[in-house]
């Protein structure tokens, strides 16, 4: 989530909208984007998530289970969509609500990388129209890490995490694909 907010290109008071925000990697990116001064809308679903998201820093939050038209939320909250959005929910409707979110000139960063195969839904005619950037991020490198972890430390950026015991992976496997981790998953190997 650091290098992905590094790679967005935004000036503090962008707006940046993170789907998946209360999971592993979303409620991280919250945590750094408020440290770098942006604007956050999260989206997620469930008031669990939505408690850790306000937590964190979040200045709007969307249930994307209870909000009829999540993409006209974000616009109408931004004034015509984020100027960066993080696809970290590994979702194809997730994908395909956020490249509409975009704001012109802004970037979709795809981070979730969804279990199927699938195009972006967005037409070259749009993104040429748009002048939006779609930037892949990966993990990056040792240094990009080492970064990452001084920044944390320096902003107070906090992992929260529930623990399970090996003998429930499959279940927590199931729970980590259904959304309902809030946080990140740990198996604990001696438990």
């Amino acid at each position: 989530m650091y290098r992905a907010l590094k790679l967005a290109r935004l000036a503090p008071g962008d707006w940046v909208a993170i789907t998946g925000a209360g999971g592993g990697l979303g409620h991280l990116g919250v945590q750094f984007a408020k440290a770098m001064s942006y604007k956050v809308i999260a989206i997620d679903s469930g008031p669990e998530k939505q408690a850790v998201c306000q937590r964190f820093g979040a200045d709007y939050f969307i249930d994307f289970n209870t909000t009829a038209d999540v993409v006209r939320e974000v616009t109408a909250t931004t004034g015509g969509g984020a100027d960066t959005v993080i696809a970290s929910a590994a979702t194809k409707s997730s994908y395909i609500q956020a490249t509409s979110m975009v704001a012109t000139g802004g970037s979709l960063l795809c981070i979730g990388l969804p279990p199927e195969k699938f195009d972006l839904p967005i037409s070259i005619a749009d993104c040429i129209g748009r002048s939006c950037h779609i930037i892949g991020v990966n993990a990056g490198s040792l240094r990009e890490t080492e970064e990452a972890l001084e920044y944390a430390a320096q902003h107070n950026i906090q992992v929260l995490t529930q623990v399970f015991p090996m003998a429930e992976a499959e279940e927590v496997f199931r729970l980590v694909a259904a959304g309902k981790v809030v946080g990140r998953a740990v198996l604990d190997l001696e438990a």
